[in-house]
C-alpha cells in the first residue's frame, strides 16, 4: 500500500509541558523507567556530531563512524523527558576503539549530551524496515500530593504506624502507599491515555525529517484526532490546577511526540491552514484556488481539469 503525506512535523517549544529534552540527572523517574525497560544500565553520552550528520539517522551516522575510525555500534534507548512523561527512543551510539561512547548524531534541540540506556537486544530491530517503536512512561503524580499530605495528617499516631508497616511490607514509602489508596488524578489518567493513543498513532506513520507519511490516511486522522483531544484535555487540567485559563488551539496535524528543533519559537497556525492542507493532499482535486490573505490562507474552490463544470467552492 502506498504512503500518503498526512502532515508536517510540528515541534513543541521550550516551556511547553510536552517539550522533551535530555533529563538533567539520573533521578527517580529515569531509574524507574530503566527498570521498567528491563533493568537497563543508563549513562550520559556526549554528542559530537559528524560533519553533515542528520538528526533521525543515528544508525547510519554510527555506521559511518565505524567505517572511518573503527570501533562498533552500541544500541539502546535515548531518554527524553518532558514535564509529563519520559520517552525512550530507540537509538544507537558509537563505541570508539578505546570503548568510549560518543553520539555522532546531532540532537534535535542542540543538546550536548543524551541520556542513553544500553540495550543490545535492539541490534536486530534496527535491521528491519521500521525502527523499534518509542516507549513512554508517565511521570505525573498518581494522586494529588496535597491530598496525600492531608490524608496522612488526619491519621492518628497508631493508625499512622499501622499504615507505615503496610507500606513497608509492600516496599513503598508512606506517601506512595496513601496515594494508592486515594486513587488516581484526572491528569494522571489523561496522560496515560495520551501515551497509549500516541503509540497507536505512531504505528500508522512513517516519518521523514520534515513530513509525516501514512499508509492509511483515514485511520491516521482518527488516531491523531484522539491524540489531539487528549492533549487539549491535559492542557485544560494543567491550567485548572495552576489557576490559569487554558489556551487551547484545536489541531489535527501535529505529532505529539515529535522532536524537531524549535529555537525559532512557535509558529501560530493561521485560520484555514488545515483546509488548505486537506485540499492540496486530496488526490481527487487537480485544481486548488487559494486566497493568500494576510489573515491566513483560504481555499476558494477545488476541482478537476477534466470537469466540464467549474470547480465548486469548499
Amino acid at each position: 500500500m502506498s504512503l500518503t503525506d498526512v502532515g508536517a512535523r510540528v515541534p513543541f517549544t521550550r516551556g511547553d509541558p510536552f517539550f522533551q529534552t535530555t533529563p538533567d540527572a539520573f533521578d527517580a523517574h529515569v531509574k524507574a523507567f530503566a527498570r521498567k525497560l528491563g533493568d537497563l544500565p543508563v549513562s550520559f553520552v556526549s554528542v559530537r556530531p559528524l560533519p553533515e550528520a542528520e538528526t533521525g539517522f543515528c544508525h547510519r551516522n554510527v555506521a559511518e563512524c565505524v567505517d572511518l575510525y573503527g570501533g562498533h555500534c552500541v544500541t539502546g534507548y535515548a531518554f527524553w523527558k518532558s514535564r509529563l512523561f519520559i520517552i525512550a527512543e530507540a537509538h544507537s551510539v558509537w563505541a570508539t576503539p578505546t570503548g568510549q561512547l560518543i553520539d555522532p548524531t546531532p540532537a534535535a534541540e542542540g543538546e550536548t549530551r543524551i541520556c542513553f540506556a544500553l540495550d543490545p537486544s535492539l541490534v536486530d530491530a534496527f535491521n528491519k524496515s521500521r525502527p523499534p517503536p518509542n516507549r513512554a512512561m508517565s511521570i505525573v503524580d498518581k494522586a494529588d500530593p496535597a491530598a496525600v499530605a492531608q490524608e496522612i495528617g488526619r491519621l492518628s499516631p497508631a493508625r499512622l504506624e499501622y499504615e507505615k508497616r503496610r507500606a513497608n511490607r509492600a516496599g513503598l514509602d508512606i506517601e506512595t502507599h496513601i496515594a494508592n489508596k486515594i486513587g488516581r488524578t484526572a491528569l494522571s489518567i489523561a496522560v496515560d491515555e495520551f501515551i497509549v493513543a500516541s503509540e497507536a498513532r505512531d504505528l500508522l506513520v512513517t516519518q521523514t525529517l520534515t513530513r509525516v507519511l501514512s499508509h492509511d490516511r483515514a485511520a491516521f486522522r482518527n488516531a491523531q484526532l484522539k491524540v489531539c483531544r487528549l492533549e487539549d484535555r491535559i492542557r485544560q487540567l494543567l491550567a485548572r490546577s495552576e489557576g490559569e485559563t487554558p489556551n487551547i488551539v484545536a489541531s489535527v496535524d501535529p505529532l505529539a511526540d515529535v522532536r524537531t528543533n524549535s529555537e525559532g519559537g512557535a509558529t501560530a497556525r493561521a485560520p484555514g491552514f488545515d483546509g488548505l492542507i486537506a485540499a492540496l493532499l486530496d488526490p481527487s482535486f487537480d485544481v486548488v484556488a487559494v486566497d493568500l490573505a494576510s489573515s491566513g490562507p483560504k481555499v476558494l474552490y477545488a476541482g478537476n481539469l477534466e470537469d466540464d463544470a467549474p470547480p465548486q467552492p469548499l
